[in-house]
């Protein structure tokens, strides 16, 4: 059986970049205004990319796809990784962190993507000493699964002002509750589980099938395994 990774990539990285570059310009608070017809000339508050730490959960597929754009805007590149022996993924992050390490990871990092798989072992991964140990300046963003977030904590820090602001595809309930919070948040970008979502998930699930068939008849490994030991 093949995981969904090989197939996403492209699409949900620039869903990311799209966050980060929404908050660093202020977007969410100009599509407000434009909603109330509202001319806020206001200079305050714009930030850059270029400079900026982003700490990456996880990097699998995914993870470095994101870290390869986000280089490109001049971004510094942490990452935590289960393994850090392996395939040879060091010259796409700054620096990697074994998962153990993800607190120190989420002290330097001024935007904090999830990558990680959703197992028994990162089931609130990023509970509140987690969510802790972030910058009060620092944007997190999950396009994992909802559980790995304790979602009441994440809603009790933005509220506390405890992290700048959160981009969010994926929640503990789908769909989300009418009743959270989150909604009414202006430091939140939420998003119904459309990341994944791309005109070439066909196309490219499809080169993936007729490559681990080549490799099949070959005998050699196969691209994208699920491992069930691992969960993911």
């Amino acid at each position: 059986m093949t995981s969904a990774s090989g197939v996403h990539g492209p699409n949900i990285a620039e869903q990311v970049m799209g966050y980060m570059l929404m908050f660093a310009r202020k977007m969410p608070v100009f599509i407000r205004a434009q909603i109330k017809a509202e001319w806020l000339h206001d200079n305050k508050g714009f930030e850059e990319l270029t400079g900026k730490t982003l700490g990456i959960a996880g990097f699998g597929h995914i993870a470095q796809t994101l870290a390869a754009r986000a280089r490109s805007f001049g971004m510094r590149i942490l990452a935590t990784r289960r393994e850090l022996s392996g395939d040879d993924a060091s010259g796409l992050a700054d620096a990697l962190y074994a998962s153990k390490d993800l607190p120190l990871m989420l002290a330097e990092s001024d935007h904090v993507c999830i990558a990680v798989p959703y197992t028994k072992d990162t089931h609130h991964l990023f509970d509140a000493p987690m969510l802790g140990k972030m910058k009060p300046t620092a944007y997190l963003y999950n396009i994992s699964r909802g559980k790995v977030v304790d979602e009441r904590a994440l809603i009790a820090a933005l509220q506390a002002k405890q992290l700048r602001g959160a981009g969010l595809d994926v929640f503990e309930t789908e769909p989300l509750p009418a009743d959270s919070p989150l909604w009414s948040m202006e430091n939140v970008i939420i998003t119904p589980h459309v990341a994944g979502f791309t005109p070439y998930y066909f196309d490219r699930a499809a080169a993936l099938l007729a490559d681990n068939l080549e490799r099949y008849l070959e005998g050699s490994p196969l691209r994208n395994l699920y491992d069930s030991a691992r969960g993911y």
